[in-house]
Order: C-alpha cells, then sequence, then structure tokens
C-alpha cells in the first residue's frame, strides 16, 4: 500500500510540474488527484475498516474520468 501510495504522489506531483495549457493542465491535476482521493477512501475502507466514506468513492472516481476526459479533449484541440 506504501508502495501504491508512493507512485500515486509521484504521479500527482508530475502532473501538477506540466508544462501545458491551463485548460489541459488543470483538468488533468485535478482528475490525477480525484483518483487518488478515491482510490485512499477505497484503502480506508479495505485496509482500516473505516466505511464512513464509503458514499464518496464512485462519486469522486466518476468525477475524475470526468475531468481527465476533459483534459484529453482539450489537448485534442488546437
Amino acid at each position: 500500500m506504501l508502495g501504491y501510495l508512493l507512485i500515486s504522489y509521484f504521479s500527482l506531483g508530475a502532473a501538477a510540474g506540466l508544462q501545458a495549457r491551463p485548460a489541459v493542465k488543470w483538468p488533468y491535476v485535478c482528475g490525477i488527484g480525484l483518483v487518488l482521493f478515491s482510490d485512499t477512501l477505497i484503502a480506508f475502507s479495505e485496509f482500516a475498516a473505516w466505511k464512513e466514506g464509503n458514499f464518496l468513492i464512485l462519486p469522486t472516481y466518476y468525477l475524475a474520468q470526468i475531468s481527465l476526459t476533459l483534459a484529453i479533449m482539450a489537448k485534442s484541440r488546437k
């Protein structure tokens, strides 16, 4: 789990360091951050038996996918 978290935070840092237009960069950073948040909630649920945040798992995951899709669509536009 620690290895996964390290890779996830590295990915978030790499996304924040992107040299891209704001219309591409910020939806991408938000999407990666939301994936990290959703996966952290899953880890708490599975490994720490903390179930109070379960209602946020799917909404944050879906919002992350939408944000990443918006970033990809903005990247394909010139």
